[in-house]
This record gives C-alpha cells, structure tokens and sequence, in this order.
C-alpha cells in the first residue's frame, strides 16, 4: 500500500525518494491496478517490484 502523507512545512518530508524506499511494499508495485496506471501514466511497464520497463530510460528503480 502507498502511504502519501501532507505536512505544513516541508521540513517533514526532505528526502522523499528515501521514505518512498523504505515504506512501500513490494506486492503494492506488483498489483495488476497499479501496474495498469504506471502504463497509462508514462507508458513504462512494471517487469517486477524493484525494475520498471520505460520506453524513455530503460530499466529504472521505482
């Protein structure tokens, strides 16, 4: 599951990339929703929890 949350001050949420890495939960980047909406989104495809497939950068970490 994603966990998105909003603070007032941006003094919370400084390293956003390192929270990302260390909250979310492989089988959310592998569920067939979310893999739907990454296509959609910027047509890269999910190949598995740590790799995704972009047509513009290639093998990419999520």
């Amino acid at each position: 599951m994603l966990k998105i949350w909003y603070y007032g001050g941006t003094e919370y949420m400084e390293d956003v990339p390192s929270y990302f890495d260390n909250v979310y939960e492989d089988e959310w980047i592998e569920d067939t929703l979310v893999k739907e909406m990454i296509k959609d989104v910027d047509k890269s495809t999910v190949i598995s929890a740590h790799v995704i497939e972009s047509p513009i950068f290639g093998a990419i970490t999520p």
